[in-house]
């Protein structure tokens, strides 16, 4: 399944490895790394404080693929040089969910490690005993037969955003069988670094629940974790009306832990 934005919980387990190493601190800006000047802080992007828009100047007008068109040499050539003109002080007082810090997060990581999917399965799969060949990236619809498509009423595949490798990767390009997704939580959640008891991180939580939910064109995802119990609960969903299918999972997701709680009593 593709996870769409489930894919900054990853992003944020791997600062914390980063900082866990001692390559980084929570305060360690983007200049240090990246050069350019910018000030914005490695907590700052997880934790949505950066003051940074929701998209890339420009981005939302790519109606037909935000993505596709994001490669590493144009995001270092239109965004980094101009991240101080796009940080808002409100968003950084007050948090704006920004799919582009977390790009800029990506492109960090990146710089001092490599490719973000190896990061992900060197540092936070292989550890745990899972298959790191089950985790990759969002590519072009067909390319992996194996990937769950949203299908035409001619039982064609339709056609999905293609986050590829670029910075939005960490943001949005996590590819892996819902299994496995569930399994890397709940492994890596209760103490590890995944834990959303650990500051910063990507989660929401709201009650005894820490979740995510993720959305491509045409699929969504939701994913949850109780600390309390170290129950996890992950749901997908593909096709329904365009950038809808996220509802659709966390729907699917209600009512499997409405009839959980139903069975027990």
């Amino acid at each position: 399944m593709r996870w769409g934005s489930v894919s900054k919980i990853l992003t944020a387990g791997l600062a914390h490895a980063v900082v866990a190493r001692g390559t980084w601190t929570w305060e360690t800006t983007v200049d240090d790394v990246l050069g350019g000047g910018s000030p914005i802080a490695v907590a700052e992007l997880v934790r949505h404080r950066s003051g940074l828009p929701r998209t890339a100047p420009g981005q939302n007008r790519e109606l037909l693929d935000p993505y596709r068109r994001w490669t590493r040499e144009r995001f270092d050539h239109d965004v980094l040089p101009k991240l101080d003109v796009l940080v808002d002080q409100h968003r950084r007082v007050v948090g704006e969910y920004s799919n582009l810090g977390y790009a800029v997060l990506t492109r960090m990581l990146e710089e001092v490690d490599g490719p973000w999917i190896e990061q992900v399965r060197g540092a936070l799969v292989e550890p745990v005993g899972l298959d790191p060949a089950a985790f990759d990236v969002a590519r072009a619809t067909g390319e992996r037969d194996e990937v769950v498509e949203a299908l035409s009423i001619w039982s064609r595949p339709l056609d999905e955003w293609v986050v590829g490798d670029g910075p939005f990767v960490g943001a949005a390009g996590l590819v892996a069988p819902l299994r496995d997704v569930a399994e890397l939580v709940r492994r890596t959640a209760d103490g590890g670094f995944l834990d959303p008891r650990h500051q910063p991180h990507a989660w929401r939580v709201e009650g005894d629940l820490a979740l995510h939910t993720g959305a491509l064109m045409r699929c969504g995802a939701v994913v949850a974790w109780r600390p309390d119990t170290g129950t996890v609960g992950v749901a997908s969903a593909v096709g329904g009306r365009a950038a809808f299918a996220d509802r659709l999972a966390s729907a699917t997701l209600d009512r499997l832990v409405a009839e959980v709680r139903q069975e027990q009593g």
